[in-house]
């Protein structure tokens, strides 16, 4: 507090003063200036000055600006103007972030990493970390790939690096140990921190090829007993969804697909007359067979309670956990909400976080945590019999067939009746249980070495059941047995860590060295059971049904990672940073020769901003600090035994006239394959402008992955697969750039963090072939292209074909044109073939994706708002969701109001003539193309939230600490140039296209701390 004498002056006073940055003396424009319990308030001119009249001294006067330690002034008297010297609030330069084993000031790191805080996770309406962490942070592609409830999305960092069964999904560790994000409840999270180059990630050796994400829980604190109680209720209804035309329409649609396809009309005027009129539904009816299924309402609630608290010695933090996310899908049967339901999700969740000082230099941290989940759906009774077997063939089926009819009988689509699959008691089910337990016990030497001794082990079992129930579709046709699949497996985990600390800080210089081992064991098991011919539906074990035809299976895996790592860090005055990190990984995966692998990075940084001549030049650069760093990573997932001969049961051998179970051996070992590697360039700038309100950072990366492992094809002679190869290489260079402003004074707040990546991805390498059409790999070009023809409209009429370069197949008007781009000299010969005419036409990873967050706060009330979307991606509707009667499939009503017609042949029509085809690889609308890759485009408004903070004079008297009122939606708007109907981020290019729709969320939920 500083006090201030004036001599004595009247009323109606007027205090002049001027604000003003203690180190440079510069004035602080904006700046709020306050009278204490008063309404009277300022804002600072550009001169840094301010008037402010009181009615009478003393007065307190208030003064605070974002990234400044606010001042309070007591004046007594007044003699002149009043200077305020308001001093730089290095709190968020000096933030702690969780690194690779540790913590470090954040303004002390050189390699990129981002941090999210407990405070964005707030409030949201999430089932998952993944879905919180969407339009947060940068670098990161977080797609949600299905909308079944329970689902969670994908997360690439810095896009695919390899085209191998390694994956790209980045290593997740919870307090240390390896973990899921679905095994972390949001409300438990304290941070998380994004590690995106090697420089960040190496400490973790061939594990963190695809970054690495740490999460930080919540721990207890000093002081009384706080507990704390989330609740949310809310509704989830249908974000998008295909509009499927009219019984009628489909009618006539058929009808001129028969006629198109030289076939005579099924339906006559008078039957699509009936359909009209709709006095018939069991012959002539109109179900919207998709909406009737899913155009529902699906409740959720939530539920999170946590106490925190501490001793003299002890502190800890236990929590539990509900979340009840019930599906879109349902019946629609009966009159009761509940009975209706067909697809639901449950989570319970519980941990227990403790810290204890067991002696002045001996402390000891224990995590406990489990989960436990299930998903329920409907089964099918035919194909693969599961939920999303069902979802198919609902969107598949027309209005023009009944779903039930009033004798109780059920239509068929193809070889299933999905109404029937509904009001049977078939379900598929999938429970998982999840359990981890770790312990650290660190004793402090000395004050500068300390040693931990860390323990983890993590339990992950799942159980599987898929029944199907025998059923009556109608007269003539039963599909049955009934039928039951089970499957049950196991996964286990022990980790054991050493780790020894050294820092010291001598005048300027502060070093601080890490030197750690490792060691992981994973066993995996699995058991699967198969029986049919039950008694009854009402009974679903195995043991229920006939063991004629019973089947089982089983078996067991292991691995396990040994690893020494040590990290060096030394800075001199704060401004000249280095870091080098190695590690040594062994992994059971490799044969001998190829166990080990060394992996180091190097990183940099210059504090730009404390250099005198900077202060001099460019005093309006509050902090500066470049960067620089190259590391390199392993990739070890590449299955347990890819180096060895194995042998398979399950196949037959004859001997004389007596057929023998066999054992064969149907892949060629290849026991040289070692680690994909993974080299990451990064450059990065991090500043801090307007006396702190506006902080960037933007990273420029080359990320090169080399030996990824490549399965080259072998002579079908032979008998057996290719075995992997390290023959692969793949380029991903990219720039990730975040601002953040906040702006603040009395009453109101403002916050807007806008994000942006783009990435580059280019295959360098494929053994000695320039491209692998099977699996979509081209020297020189993208990951996951999209290789077809290039498509020119549609024919207009017979004289259109006559004149134009020859088709692969046997063109009619309406069909798609494919231009010739090449032949065999390497220009156009009028011929249109796949060998000379076929490209890479896009790609189906985005090339930039981005997000931000803008945040309003007026006195109690805070408003939040989440934007995220992808570009430079296309994107195809595959088999029956594109093509009308492709099997026997559905009509849109985008593909009836854009289609070609005799009547009008529009050579620009985006849909061709209908056409009755059984979706084959050579009939004209198979072949990939222009045509059918649109743009997948899309920005969504993911999130937004109001709250309420209920004033401390009504919560104390319900002696409540705080209490917050919220109301949230999700995925509120989606703006795209996609396929009508179809969701351009969920995963439409699979199996057979049709997916679990997306839905919208609005949730109303409470905040209570007691």
């Amino acid at each position: 507090m500083t006090v201030v004498t004036f001599p004595v002056s009247a009323q109606k006073l007027t205090i002049a003063g001027r604000v003003v940055d203690a180190r440079t003396n510069d004035p602080i424009v904006g700046a709020s200036v306050v009278v204490k319990s008063t309404t009277t308030s300022v804002a600072a001119d550009n001169n840094g000055g301010f008037l402010l009249t009181v009615g009478k001294l003393p007065v307190v006067i208030e003064v605070s600006y974002l990234g400044y330690k606010p001042q309070s002034i007591d004046v007594y008297e007044i003699t002149g103007e009043l200077t305020v010297a308001l001093k730089e609030d290095l709190s968020l330069l000096n933030e702690v972030v969780v690194v690779g084993y540790g913590t470090n000031a954040k303004r002390n790191v050189s390699g990129s990493l981002e941090t999210v805080s407990n405070r964005q996770l707030a409030n949201k309406p999430v089932i998952s970390v993944g879905q919180a962490l969407q339009g947060e942070v940068s670098g990161i592609e977080i797609r949600q790939l299905d909308g079944r409830p329970g689902s969670s999305p994908s997360l690439v960092i810095r896009g695919n690096g390899t085209f191998s069964s390694a994956g790209s999904t980045p290593l997740v560790l919870i307090d240390g140990i390896p973990g899921s994000l679905n095994a972390v409840a949001p409300d438990d999270i304290q941070s998380i921190s994004v590690l995106k180059d090697a420089a960040s990630a190496a400490i973790y050796g061939s594990r963190a090829a695809n970054g690495v994400i740490l999460i930080q829980t919540k721990r207890g604190a000093k002081g009384k007993t706080e507990i704390t109680y989330n609740v949310a209720v809310g509704f989830s209804e249908l974000a998008d969804y295909p509009r499927f035309v009219d019984s009628w329409i489909y009618a006539q649609a058929y009808n001129e697909a028969l006629t198109n396809a030289g076939q005579g009309s099924v339906y006559s005027d008078e039957d699509i007359r009936k359909f009209k009129e709709g006095t018939d539904h069991d012959h002539y009816p109109n179900d919207k067979h998709y909406e009737m299924a899913f155009n529902n309402i699906a409740w959720q609630t939530k539920h999170d309670l946590s106490m925190a608290g501490s001793n003299s010695a002890t502190s800890y933090r236990f929590s539990v956990g509900y979340l009840r996310n019930d599906g879109l899908l349902q019946n629609n049967r009966y009159s009761s909400y509940r009975d209706n339901l067909e697809n639901f999700y449950n989570k319970y969740n519980f941990r227990l976080n403790l810290d204890s000082e067991l002696t002045s230099k001996l402390k000891l941290a224990v995590n406990v945590a489990g989960t436990a989940d299930d998903e329920t759906g409907p089964a099918a009774q035919t194909g693969d019999r599961t939920t999303m077997r069902v979802v198919t063939r609902i969107a598949r089926m027309p209005a023009a067939i009944a779903g039930r009819t009033s004798a109780g009988q059920y239509g068929r689509v193809d070889k299933g009746a999905p109404w029937a699959d509904l009001d049977a008691s078939s379900y598929e089910l999938d429970r998982n249980y999840y359990f981890t337990a770790n312990a650290d016990l660190t004793w402090k030497i000395l004050e500068s070495l300390t040693v931990t001794g860390r323990g983890g082990y993590v339990f992950d079992h799942t159980n599987y059941k898929l029944f199907s129930a025998d059923e009556q579709i109608d007269n003539t046709n039963y599909a049955g047995p009934a039928k039951i699949d089970v499957n049950w497996n196991t996964q286990r985990e022990v980790t054991l860590e050493g780790l020894l600390k050294y820092e010291k800080r001598i005048d300027a210089h502060t070093l601080s060295a890490l030197a750690g081992y490792s060691q992981i064991e994973s066993k995996y098991e699995y058991l699967t059971g198969y029986r049919d011919d039950f008694p009854t539906n009402e009974l679903s074990e195995l043991d229920a049904a006939s063991s004629v035809n019973q089947k089982n299976t089983g078996g067991t895996s292991e691995w396990a990672l040994v690893s020494w790592f040590g990290r060096l860090q030394y800075d001199y005055l704060g401004k000249y940073l280095f870091e080098a990190n190695v590690r040594y990984d062994g992994s059971s995966r490799f044969d001998k020769g190829h166990k080990y692998g060394l992996f180091p990075s190097f990183s940099a940084g210059w504090r730009v901003s404390d250099e005198q001549f900077v202060k001099d030049t460019a005093p309006w650069l509050y902090d500066a600090k470049l960067r620089i760093s190259y590391g390199e990573l392993g990739n070890q997932q590449i299955g347990n035994y890819p180096y060895q001969a194995m042998l398979f049961s399950g196949s037959n051998a004859i001997w004389g006239n007596t057929v023998s179970s066999g054992i064969v051996l149907n892949t060629v070992p290849n026991s040289e394959i070692t680690w994909e590697t993974t080299g990451i360039t990064n450059i990065g700038l991090d500043f801090t402008i307007l006396n702190g309100g506006l902080t960037a950072s933007v990273d420029l990366y080359d990320k090169t992955t080399r030996d990824i492992l490549y399965s080259i094809t072998t002579a079908g002679t032979l008998g057996l697969s290719a075995a992997p190869y390290n023959a692969g290489k793949v380029q991903n260079r990219g720039i990730d750039l975040k601002l953040n402003y906040q702006w603040k004074n009395r009453d109101w707040s403002f916050g807007v963090a806008p994000h942006f990546s783009y990435v580059k991805t280019k295959v360098l390498q494929l053994s000695d072939v320039e491209k692998d059409i099977a699996k979509g790999l081209f020297i020189g070009q993208p990951l996951n292209a999209i290789y077809g023809y290039t498509a020119d409209g549609l024919f207009v009429d017979d004289n259109d074909i006559a004149n134009y370069d020859n088709q692969p197949y046997t063109p009619e008007p309406g069909d798609i044109r494919y231009k010739d781009i090449s032949g065999p000299n390497g220009v156009p010969d009028g011929k249109v073939d796949p060998e000379y005419d076929r490209s890479v036409i896009g790609q189906t990873s985005p090339k930039y994706y981005y997000g931000a967050r803008f945040d309003v706060g007026y006195k109690a009330f805070d408003f939040s708002i989440t934007f995220d979307g992808a570009g430079g991606m296309r994107r195809y509707l595959s088999n029956m969701a594109g093509r009308a009667f492709a099997n026997k499939s559905n009509v849109q009503q985008w593909m009836w109001n854009n289609r070609w017609t005799k009547e009008n042949p529009n050579h620009d029509a985006i849909y061709p003539r209908f056409y009755s085809h059984g979706g084959g690889t050579d009939e004209p609308y198979s072949y990939i193309s222009t045509f059918w890759a649109w743009d997948a485009s899309f920005l969504k408004v993911r999130a937004a939230q109001v709250s309420y903070n209920v004033p401390k004079t009504i919560t104390q008297n319900l002696k409540i600490q705080n209490l917050t009122v919220y109301l949230a939606g999700r995925n509120l708007l989606t703006f795209d140039r996609f396929f009508e109907g179809w969701d351009p981020e969920l995963d439409v290019q699979t199996g057979e296209g049709v997916h679990y729709p997306m839905s919208r969320t609005y949730i109303l939920g409470l905040n209570i701390n007691f």
